[in-house]
């Protein structure tokens, strides 16, 4: 569908958030100690008219220190602007659980490894809010330039460091805890009668799910597990009182962040900005125990898995709930793949043949007297899943994937002759759309 013609442009807001400490309360906010920035930002944003928000945060609901005693907390700020605005939501894979995917706001999560829906909807943009957020890599695809070039940015960030290293204008730049310019954004709201948003957000939502991640032919796969389809089963089989570990990178991050569909109650806990292998194993403990014991659901690689491999006597000995599916492609995924598009196929140490080898999953989780099970195909895959799931105590289920699938849709990067490496426009995901389809979504609007 077509966005409409003239000058109705999309907006974006996207609510970004960070861990780092606030600043004293003598230097908090620019945004309450000089009103007119914050003014600048909110009369901007009135005079768009296709408004979208997008969050990044884990625990921004428990973690936001420098809070006065009985303010709202910032979840619950967020919440209320998003609903007094009534404009399209966005996520990121820090925040992929602040709203669940049936929200009548939602509309995705874009990124360089995203969705393409999202990507459309972020990349049209006229006005976006991003609050807290350093815009890694990830969320720019590598291109701070082409990251919503139609756009007028408002930049919220307690660290200024974080708004000036940006390579892109940032119009209205205003250092300040997210908590508080929340706050302050809802009061300089509270009077003001809400747009009428309703065309913009069908159109986000159309492309959300026009274009889904987890597609009809991935089931077709007879002789492995499609990484999609795991994730899409763990999807319908987990509840709101789950909490989903992924590992730290490569396909048990990427495609799981992608596909996942999020129930309300349903905690993620993440590591997307250190992509540090062996993650997944820790920090699954460390969630399950913080949350009081939830069922904990980690999806983690078989590279990944075996770097702390010692602490599934932890899990053992104190009998959590983790389950763990361990995706087996056989090597390190990632590094195959780099080392495929990038340096010709030459492998290193990333599988047997160039001199990995990682020991049977499901053995060693046995000689730790943790119950196992395999999922070879997806003929019995969701009775394997929901039985897994239901089991008590800790599981190890080995899931054996394809080692050569790919991760889509996907920015990519092509090498120059120079050796340089540059990344395709973050609204123009591979595997490509026919030209004219792709043009129709972008609607040739003018760059900003």
């Amino acid at each position: 569908m077509r966005p409409p013609p003239g000058d109705l442009a999309l907006c974006g807001l996207i609510f970004l958030w960070t861990f780092k400490p606030p600043p004293s309360r003598k230097t908090l906010c620019r945004a309450l100690t000089a009103p007119q920035r914050l003014s600048s930002a909110t009369d901007s944003k009135r005079k768009s008219d296709r408004p979208l928000s997008s969050s990044m945060a884990p625990n921004a609901r428990s973690s936001w220190r420098g809070m006065a005693s009985g303010w709202p907390a910032p979840w619950t700020c967020f919440h209320k602007m998003i609903n007094r605005l009534t404009i399209p939501v966005l996520t990121t894979w820090k925040a992929a659980d602040f709203l669940p995917e049936d929200h009548p706001l939602y509309v995705g999560r874009p990124g360089a490894v995203g969705q393409r829906g999202a990507n459309f909807s972020q990349q049209n943009a006229d006005w976006i809010l991003c609050i807290g957020a350093r815009l890694d890599l990830g969320q720019t695809a590598y291109n701070h330039q082409n990251f919503a070039p139609r756009a007028r940015k408002i930049m919220v960030d307690v660290d200024p460091a974080e708004i000036e290293k940006m390579q892109t204008p940032i119009q209205v730049p205003i250092a300040c805890d997210a908590g508080d310019f929340l706050r302050e954004f809802i009061r300089q709201h509270s009077q003001t009668a809400p747009k009428d948003y309703s065309q913009w957000l069908q159109q986000c939502k159309g492309w959300h799910q026009k274009y889904p991640v987890v597609l009809p032919e991935y089931w077709k796969e007879e002789d492995y597990v499609n990484d999609y389809v795991l994730i899409s089963v763990l999807s319908d089989e987990l509840t709101g009182q789950d909490l989903v570990v992924p590992g730290s990178s490569g396909a048990c991050s990427e495609r799981t962040m992608q596909a996942i569909r999020i129930t309300a109650g349903l905690r993620v806990f993440n590591s997307q900005g250190l992509g540090s292998m062996g993650f997944g194993v820790p920090a699954a403990i460390g969630g399950c125990l913080a949350s009081g014991g939830r069922r904990t659901i980690c999806i983690e690689g078989d590279g990944g898995f075996m770097m702390n491999i010692q602490e599934l006597e932890t899990v053992r000995r104190l009998q959590l709930p983790i389950k763990f599916f361990v995706l087996n492609n056989g090597g390190y995924g990632s590094i195959m793949a780099t080392q495929k598009s990038h340096f010709a196929g030459h492998y290193v140490g990333c599988t047997p043949a160039s001199g990995l080898t990682l020991p049977d999953i499901p053995s060693v989780a046995e000689s730790f007297g943790i119950p196992t099970d395999r999922i070879l195909n997806h003929s019995t895959i969701r009775e394997k899943v929901r039985h897994v799931l239901q089991s008590k105590g800790p599981v190890v289920c080995e899931v054996r994937v394809y080692q050569d699938q790919p991760t889509v849709p996907r920015v990519v990067s092509t090498q120059k002759e120079d050796g340089s490496i540059v990344s395709s426009p973050m609204e123009d995901m591979w595997p490509f759309l026919e030209r004219h389809e792709f043009h129709n979504n972008m609607g040739n609007r003018p760059r900003s």
